[in-house]
């Protein structure tokens, strides 16, 4: 069992889906008490996936924007 998830790994890390290593166990163990099927299992994972990269592009145009200060809505 240790030597998948290795192989596991070394895939996302290979296919640059870093920001799933850290979330893969703990949605495969959710899928496995709510029976999810192996598309909703691969939906989830790439969901946060999507989520991070999205996140950290706007975060990476903000910075790259230099504006003199962050101002929000509050």
């Amino acid at each position: 069992m240790r030597e998948i998830l290795k192989q596991i790994e070394s895939y996302l890390k290979t296919l640059r889906l870093k920001n799933v290593i850290p979330v893969y166990r703990n949605v495969a163990e959710t899928a496995t008490k709510n029976n999810l099927q192996y598309e909703e299992y691969l939906a989830l994972l790439l969901e946060e996936e999507v989520k991070i990269k999205r996140e950290n592009s706007v975060n990476t145009k903000i910075s790259k924007a230099k504006f003199p200060y962050l101002k929000t809505l509050e």
